[in-house]
């Protein structure tokens, strides 16, 4: 009895911590997302490469930053449903969620996904993790997609290195917070009061 006591609590545990985890990651890609010139912009001086950002066969591939960035910004009006996942070290799924962001009234929502569900996807089946090990990104939104049925019109992968990196880049970020926000993780708790409040990238790295 101890030791299945013991065993729900860790699972408990690290599912709050999940929790904690995927709110902060899904906060920034709402920052990040709306300001999304200006993100693009961040993402070329740290090298990273633009082409993971696909949609409709829309994008081209172009050696002139400006015509690169205005033809996926271009895109970003009006709602649409973002794939964002981010790896670990071992090249692990860590956090994955479709994020629908509704550019007019800037709004979002996020549907997170476990790392550990089964889907079958352009002839392979497997965890979510294993179809990303095997063919990458765009192998991973296609089974994204099959498990909730969502169509993704722009698709992202982030190392938790390179995110950590952008979080550095972005600096100091002040958000209006309407109500407040109370979560608790294993080892963290996240607790935002209601109003303008200013969060540095080493407060929201402990969290990550």
């Amino acid at each position: 009895m101890r030791r299945r006591r013991k065993l729900k609590f860790t699972t408990e545990k690290n599912l709050k911590a999940k929790r904690v985890k995927a709110f902060v990651i899904s906060f920034v890609c709402f920052v990040l997302l709306f300001g999304s010139v200006s993100f693009l912009m961040l993402l070329h001086s740290l090298d990273y490469d633009l082409s993971n950002l696909v949609g409709g066969g829309d994008i081209t591939n172009t050696t002139e930053e400006q015509e690169e960035t205005t033809s996926i910004t271009d895109a970003l009006h009006g709602t649409k449903t973002f794939f964002v996942s981010c790896t670990g070290t071992s090249g692990e799924i860590t956090f994955a969620a479709f994020i629908k962001a509704d550019f007019e009234n800037r709004k979002i929502t996020v549907t997170a996904l476990d790392p550990a569900s089964a889907a079958d996807a352009n002839g392979f089946e497997g965890k979510l993790t294993e179809h990303y090990q095997r063919a990458g990104i765009r192998q991973l939104t296609l089974a994204a997609e099959s498990i909730t049925g969502f169509k993704a019109d722009r698709y992202i992968s982030f190392t938790e290195a390179n995110f950590k990196r952008i979080l550095r880049a972005i600096g100091d970020i002040t958000v209006n917070v309407h109500r407040d926000i109370y979560l608790s993780g294993s080892d963290v708790i996240l607790e935002l009061k209601a109003g303008e409040q200013k969060l540095s990238p080493d407060t929201l790295l402990k969290y990550i």
